[in-house]
């Protein structure tokens, strides 16, 4: 085995592995989120009432949640 190669064995065995699944998976969770709010405002846009109340909702959950947060406004 290369210098180069125990390295890399040597650098893969110092990444904490479950802390990058989970970020994985929470990238993966939003993703998954904004294309169902991406389809929300498609079926809002095209007319259909449902999403357009469920996109209401969605943005005045957002506001609860952001008036709880404990951060500097800009």
């Amino acid at each position: 085995m290369s210098a180069e190669e125990i390295a890399k064995q040597k650098w893969l065995a110092r990444l904490d592995a479950p802390t990058w699944r989970q970020a994985a998976t929470t990238m993966a969770n939003v993703a998954n989120e904004a294309a169902d709010i991406a389809a929300l405002t498609d079926d809002c846009n095209s007319g259909i009432d449902e999403a357009c109340e469920l996109l209401s909702r969605e943005e005045e959950a957002k506001r609860r949640w952001l008036a709880r947060l404990d951060v500097p406004t800009w």
